[in-house]
């Protein structure tokens, strides 16, 4: 739909619900899938959109019983009955701006998982390494997208900057890890009849 004439929106909602028992242990587990998303023209050639989204991811059944099986002489996997499903939130900023020898992209998108099932490796004192899940504390994900293009001399000379910066921070029950990367590309392309000369 379209609020104040000018703001355009999308809602929808989902749902599941899922159950199994496995002796003593029992799960019953109910997701919803919320997403909302809104665009709104700012200025002329300017449009600024947000998409919302939450979910919620279970874990296979092998992954919640109170099984363990040996995988060879060293290491052994156990699942866990107390897994929980995972939440995962995902929020996506755009910005867009288009002129006729200009344009502008703009883009932020976060994923945030909150309570993880994560891979925890315990060794014992006879040396066997275990390998379970358990719900840790976040594994999260930032990354910001900027382009940019402009016409020097139209059909004939063009110009571009690229730029994504990328924040990881997983944080486990008992490590931290965080790492950040920065990647750039900027082209130059020009036009000359059947050949096409390009510099980056």
């Amino acid at each position: 739909g379209t609020l104040f004439k000018r703001l355009q929106y999308c809602a929808r909602l989902g749902g599941s619900r899922r159950y199994y028992r496995q002796g003593v242990h029992q799960h019953d587990f109910h997701v919803f899938r919320p997403r909302v998303k809104v665009s709104a023209p700012l200025s002329k050639g300017m449009r600024l959109s947000y998409d919302y989204q939450r979910s919620m991811r279970t874990s296979q059944i092998a992954l919640v019983n109170d099984v363990a099986f040996r995988l060879n002489s060293m290491e052994m996997q156990m699942g866990n009955p107390e897994l929980k499903p995972t939440a995962v939130t995902e929020h996506t900023l755009q910005a867009n701006y288009n002129m006729p020898r200009l344009t502008v992209q703009l883009e932020c998108y976060a994923k945030l998982n909150h309570r993880p099932n994560m891979h925890r490796y315990i060794r014992t004192s006879d040396n066997l390494f275990i390998d379970t899940q358990e719900n840790q504390q976040h594994c999260d994900v930032l990354v910001g997208n900027g382009y940019v293009r402009y016409d020097i001399i139209p059909d004939r000379l063009d110009a571009s900057l690229a730029c994504t910066y990328a924040h990881f921070d997983n944080r486990g029950n008992d490590y931290h890890h965080c790492f950040n990367s920065v990647e750039g590309t900027m082209m130059v392309n020009a036009y000359l009849g059947n050949w096409t000369l390009m510099a980056y």
